[in-house]
């Protein structure tokens, strides 16, 4: 029998628990989909994470996806690129 490479071993192994922080004051912070975008880029720089759970309100239990750096991104050079008018870009 084939032996398997150590990458492929420690990612069959590594449960997502032991990724998290262990820490008793970790909290999960999400979005309402109607935040502004400034807010999103504001907590995800505050809480230093790369993306956020989007819920359907603010005191929602409801998650309709997550919002990440790279849809900040895209949506800025998507904008730029087209020379859109940004009082515009909010209704795309």
């Amino acid at each position: 029998m084939q032996k398997s490479h150590p990458l492929v071993n420690l990612l069959q192994e590594t449960t997502i628990a032991s990724l998290l922080h262990t820490s008793k004051s970790f909290q999960l912070h999400s979005v309402s989909q109607n935040a502004h975008l400034d807010e999103a880029i504001q907590l995800l720089a505050d809480k230093e994470v790369l993306s956020l759970p989007v819920k359907l309100e603010e005191h929602s239990v409801d998650y309709v996806g997550f919002i990440d750096v790279l849809d900040v991104l895209f949506f800025i050079i998507q904008t730029c690129s087209e020379g859109a008018n940004l009082e515009e870009a909010q209704w795309r």
